[in-house]
């Protein structure tokens, strides 16, 4: 069997003696007879020979094995559109698994051609199904890494290209790629090939996706053990985007709102999804966890999961845990175990197909979870005597005193302490008080506007050269020492009684009197007296005998101050109103602009989207008509190989008619 042509020529002679053999089984005699060369591996002394000779020529290897596979294709269609019902029943009956062990680039050859059968295969058969499982089941088996990731990547070629090369066949190649994927036995010794087999699957036909997590909701719900589908549908919702996000919603409300046979997996599978995929988990509180399981989770998935939608502290969530009798871990791949899809793949080639649709564990469940020392349940203000707290707090800036009475709640109490704020006051300056002893201060609220003002100064570098009241109740600033004083003596100085004298008459005060040299003697007018008595342009004399100013220049000079006020006020007025005005112009000014803006920004987008979908457009018309081109080149390599069969049957005839003569 090592020329194509002998080969070739003894598969069809088989063939046709099918049609005259009258034995049952002439078929699968046949059938198995020409598939043994290149399926069934040798003894065990042929296979060392076979190692010995060919160890350092593995390409050529390869090279023969393909040459055996193009000879008996031919022979093998022949019998799929003779013998559909026969060949399909004789396919299961394949091992691609025993193969591996002797050589595994017969097993590449062996799929690769397996596969390309499917498309010449009569549809209304179960020959494709039988091939498709022959080849998904090697896939699933085998364990040498570099091959596996080899298939998978042909796999996925071949699986490109099937739309094109028979629409009718694509259909059912796709059910029965499901059917074997949801029906699957043994998960759990070959995870990652069947989240690899998924994944690649799902990257070519996405409806394939809605189809497996359908159909393993479906195992879920109706099986009594049901482990197995949860966790596989756990992993391809969390760690893949080929499930839309609402329908993963949808899932989890399902998970959380109906009784399943497994509380702590189904819980376990809502926490681990939402935590993947952002989703948001109305009502969630730590009450309604407790009753279904929480402390039989991972300890570092219950810890993220209370510091994230539980909003807890470190410090609520570490006693949480103690509360749930959570233990320190030391196993931090316990996703790999539980979670199918949640392990990096370290096949190369069907990562670098699947790199787009993978989403990646968070790296925080993947740390040991260290459970801390147990929280105190004893508050620290019953530790120590409020003497030693206050005098604690003494020391402490104002800053960090302000932050712990207003966050820690240990020292609230504490905290109320008025004899403490007005210890504090003192160091803000606070040295006099002018009240009565029975008068109630609000230390805290003193302490708090006092604090306020020397903040600004300290942020306005004034700190050093204006100075803040002393008084008790009072926060002026004063720029200058001179300001200081003044400000003492007008506020805070202790005010007399005033001195009144008896009655209205000026007759009776010796000062207010009024009188010339010719006049005295003689008697007065009494126009003169009601001059005297008339206060409005008479002088006025203070207690001392000062002059002071009469009655209606301080009304004359009144009213020119309220004239000038009433001016400064109108100024103000006029310019409060002009800045309006421009304002209002400045806004519609940045308005417009921001519109036009807006509007350029919008056509751009418009033209570069409307460009990228046309040069999308002229990209698929090249790759349809490329294919097209591709298709065509195989054909005609189809028609090349018929003519050099037959150009090789013409020559083995003429060689036996010359070595007749």
């Amino acid at each position: 069997t090592l020329f194509t042509g002998v080969t070739s020529i003894i598969a069809q002679g088989l063939v046709d003696r099918v049609k005259h053999a009258s034995q049952e089984d002439a078929f699968s005699q046949v059938f198995h007879a020409i598939l043994d060369p290149v399926l069934c591996p040798p003894c065990r002394d042929d296979t060392l020979k076979a190692r010995r000779r060919m160890s350092s020529s593995t390409s050529s290897t390869q090279q023969r094995w393909a040459k055996r596979w193009e000879a008996l294709v031919p022979s093998l269609r022949r019998l799929m559109h003779e013998y559909p019902v026969e060949f399909a029943s004789c396919v299961p009956q394949l091992d691609l698994v025993s193969l591996a062990s002797y050589q595994h680039d017969c097993v590449s050859v062996a799929v690769h051609h397996l596969l390309h059968l499917i498309p010449h295969a009569p549809a209304s058969s179960s020959i494709i199904p039988s091939l498709v499982q022959l080849v998904l089941r090697s896939i699933l088996h085998l364990h040498p890494v570099t091959l596996r990731d080899d298939l998978l990547h042909r796999l996925y070629t071949f699986l490109q290209d099937l739309p094109f090369q028979s629409s009718s066949c694509a259909p059912i190649a796709l059910a029965a790629i499901t059917a074997c994927l949801v029906d699957h036995k043994n998960r759990s010794s070959s995870w990652e090939a069947l989240a690899l087999l998924v994944q690649v699957t799902c990257a070519v036909f996405q409806d394939v996706a809605l189809d497996v997590a359908s159909s393993w909701f479906d195992q879920f719900q109706s099986a009594s053990d049901s482990s197995d589908p949860l966790r596989l549908l756990t992993g391809f919702c969390a760690h893949t985007s080929f499930v839309d996000a609402s329908t993963v919603s949808a899932f989890v409300t399902i998970l959380r709102t109906h009784p399943t046979h497994d509380p702590p997996a189904s819980l376990f599978a809502v926490l681990y999804i939402a935590t993947h995929r952002n989703l948001p988990l109305s009502n969630c509180s730590l009450d309604m966890w407790k009753d279904q399981g929480l402390a039989q989770l991972p300890p570092a998935l219950v810890a993220h999961v209370l510091s994230t939608y539980c909003d807890l502290s470190a410090y609520e969530v570490m006693q949480h845990m103690h509360y749930l009798g959570m233990e320190s871990t030391t196993d931090a791949m316990w996703m790999d175990a539980l979670v199918p899809f949640a392990a990096p793949p370290i096949h190369l080639r069907a990562l670098e197909l699947v790199r787009f649709h993978r989403i990646p564990p968070l790296p925080a469940l993947r740390v040991p979870w260290t459970a801390g020392a147990t929280p105190s349940t004893t508050p620290v203000n019953h530790h120590l005597h409020p003497d030693v707290l206050r005098h604690v707090f003494s020391f402490l800036s104002c800053k960090r005193l302000c932050r712990v009475a207003s966050v820690c709640r240990a020292f609230y109490d504490t905290s109320l302490d008025p004899w403490l704020w007005q210890q504090l006051s003192t160091k803000l300056g606070v040295n006099t008080c002018t009240h009565p002893p029975t008068f109630v201060h609000d230390w805290k609220a003193i302490y708090q506007e006092r604090y306020v003002h020397v903040r600004r100064l300290r942020r306005a570098g004034k700190a050093k050269t204006w100075v803040l009241c002393d008084q008790c109740s009072c926060a002026h600033i004063s720029k200058t020492p001179l300001q200081a004083e003044r400000h003492h003596l007008r506020a805070h100085r202790p005010k007399r009684p005033r001195k009144l004298v008896a009655g209205n008459a000026k007759d009776a005060d010796p000062r207010r009197d009024e009188y010339s040299e010719d006049d005295e003697g003689g008697e007065r007018s009494p126009s003169h007296l009601d001059r005297q008595k008339s206060r409005i342009g008479a002088r006025c004399h203070t207690a001392n005998g000062g002059a002071r100013v009469s009655v209606r220049d301080q009304i004359s000079d009144l009213n020119t101050k309220c004239c000038k006020h009433h001016d400064m006020l109108r100024e103000m007025e006029e310019r409060q109103k002009a800045d309006k005005a421009l304002v209002v112009r400045l806004v519609d000014e940045l308005e417009k602009k921001v519109a036009q803006d807006l509007f350029v920004m919008q056509t751009s987008h418009d033209k570069a989207l409307k460009a990228a979908n046309e040069e999308i457009d002229r990209l698929s018309k090249c790759l349809n008509v490329q294919r097209g081109t591709v298709t065509t080149l195989q054909e005609q390599c189809v028609s090349l190989h018929k003519h050099l069969h037959q150009v090789e049957d013409d020559v083995q005839t003429l060689a036996t008619e010359v070595l007749g003569d």
